[in-house]
């Protein structure tokens, strides 16, 4: 264990500026979402995201913004439009509460189906469901302040005893306990067995200044089964209960500012979203703060931070509170970004060369850069001004392959020089439009076209390989992606499925009807 003096000098550092640059990803309104405000981001079992907004639900594929929303004519829509949290039932039934009402989305059908635990709630302008929870046994717990419930593993309704009405937030541990905040009391307390006869007992041992009056509460629980313990409506100290050992750590972390959500990764760092901004926090000891950069949308988003979410692949989503959401991986920062000044051009492809040369295909021409040391690249040369770069690869002479929309394909060396030119109207690459460029291991270049494809061996040289008659039934004509496998067998991606190739006898290894766009290593 880390010694306590070693604490003490940690907390009287001040909270540093981030010094990592995290890079997001950001979505608003104007990608499809049908509000700016995120208040709560959850992931289903298909991989599907739900988004909470001020104005509906919005489910999000990783492309495409679907929205739920509600009107109070038709029952079969929310209850109404503020989102405030989700959870997935062991059915795969979608439980969203809003503002006014909790909800029962059948994800596979869409219908919403409203609940109202109360009958007075009908009429009620407002009917609070800002905590619903699921334990690892996929049990959902749904607070209430008359009827708090629990939708156990079987996918059955269970109204919980009067005592967990008292209980303002709550949270499971790895092994199903549940924990939660008794209000009158100012106390943790414990429950087991919530889906057969539970049992409650309360944690005694908080020092005096973890619950302060006129305080509420909310809190965490890590992978280590230790509770990160924080007020939300004034300024105040994470404080960490370890209930494994029914232990107050002799430590706290001081937020300068009002906390609205908290999240313990997977690999146990803490993000806690606050009204400035937000703080990471390693090992409970060390924090940095991270503030975003207005109209910046590599950066966190600006403003106050609202909500954040890890998915199953340890993306980290963060909802804010005017500013839509934006996402974070660890592998952006494997990423270096680099300064090109062509503002207005869209990249389509990027070739590194011999000689420190990078040649970037765009939508406005061929561009080749000298490389430096630092992260701003210069133009050389600029071919094909104002034409669209369909394709580009580099073959194992250092010679670049251009696909230009509209024109044909281009051979160039090292120096910018056009060496050969098929135009689209030769008969020897007869095709409208390139879709794709690639080099093999053995130096052939497969050129990828809306009509099939076709291998060049040299600069000069082509296998009239591509015969109609040889298409496996079903695959289509249009050819969008090549890949080599560690095999040496060629992968090709076509609008209506996937063909594999033998590299040494160019004999179908396989071939599938399924739909794929790109092919990639995983």
């Amino acid at each position: 264990m880390v010694r306590l003096c070693i604490y003490i000098f940690l907390f009287l550092l001040p909270v540093c500026a981030i010094a990592q640059q995290y890079r997001f990803i950001h979505y608003s309104a104007s990608d499809g979402l049908s509000q700016n405000s995120v208040h709560c981001i959850y992931q289903d079992s298909d991989g599907l995201l739900w988004i909470g907004t001020q104005d509906g639900l919005n489910s999000f594929d990783g492309h495409n913004f679907k929205t739920l929303r509600s009107n109070h004519s038709d029952t079969n829509t929310l209850s109404d439009q503020f989102i405030l949290s989700i959870a997935e039932d062991s059915r795969g039934y979608l439980w969203v509460g809003t503002g006014n009402g909790l909800n029962r989305i059948n994800r596979r059908t869409g219908k919403v189906r409203r609940y109202y635990l109360d009958a007075a709630e009908q009429n009620r302008i407002s009917s609070n469901y800002s905590l619903i929870i699921r334990n690892k046994a996929k049990e959902v717990f749904i607070q209430h302040p008359l009827h708090p419930l629990l939708v156990d593993k079987n996918g059955s309704i269970k109204y919980l005893d009067k005592a967990f009405s008292a209980i303002s937030w709550a949270g499971f541990d790895s092994a199903g306990n549940f924990w939660g905040i008794k209000v009158a009391t100012q106390q943790l307390i414990k429950a087991t067995n919530l889906a057969g006869a539970p049992r409650m007992s309360a944690v005694n041992n908080a020092p005096a200044e973890v619950f302060q009056p006129n305080k509420s509460y909310k809190f965490k629980i890590d992978n280590n089964n230790c509770i990160w313990f924080y007020p939300t409506n004034a300024i105040g100290n994470i404080y960490f209960y370890k209930t494994n050992e029914n232990v107050w750590q002799q430590f706290s972390q001081p937020i300068s500012t009002v906390i609205n959500d908290v999240l313990i990764t997977q690999s146990g760092t803490g993000w806690v979203a606050a009204q400035d901004g937000m703080y990471i926090i390693k090992d409970y000891l060390s924090i940095e703060k991270m503030v975003g950069t207005p109209a910046n949308t590599s950066t966190l988003p600006a403003g106050s931070i609202l909500s954040v979410y890890e998915d199953n692949r340890q993306n980290i989503w963060i909802g804010s509170a005017n500013s839509g959401f934006a996402y974070y991986n660890p592998a952006f920062e494997n990423f270096r970004l680099f300064e090109t000044g062509q503002v207005n051009n869209a990249v389509t492809s990027v070739v590194d060369a011999e000689n420190n040369k990078r040649w970037i295909g765009t939508t406005s021409g061929l561009l080749m850069f000298a490389k430096n040391g630092n992260s701003k690249l210069t133009v050389q040369k600029t071919l094909f001004t104002d034409k669209r770069i369909t394709g580009l690869t580099k073959d194992h002479h250092n010679n670049i392959w251009a696909a230009v929309q509209n024109d044909g394909l281009y051979i160039i060396n090292a120096q910018g020089t056009i060496l050969k030119a098929y135009k689209r109207n030769d008969s020897l690459l007869e095709t409208k439009r390139v879709l794709h460029l690639f080099c093999d291991s053995k130096n052939r270049v497969f050129v990828c076209t809306e009509v099939g494809y076709f291998v060049f061996t040299s600069p000069t040289s082509w296998l009239p390989f591509y015969q109609r008659s040889r298409i496996p039934a079903g695959t289509g004509w249009y050819v969008l992606h090549a890949f080599e496998d560690r095999q040496k067998n060629i992968w090709l991606s076509k609008h209506r499925g996937i063909e594999v190739l033998d590299s040494k006898q160019y004999q179908y290894l396989a071939n599938s009807s399924h739909n794929h766009y790109c092919l990639h290593t995983r």
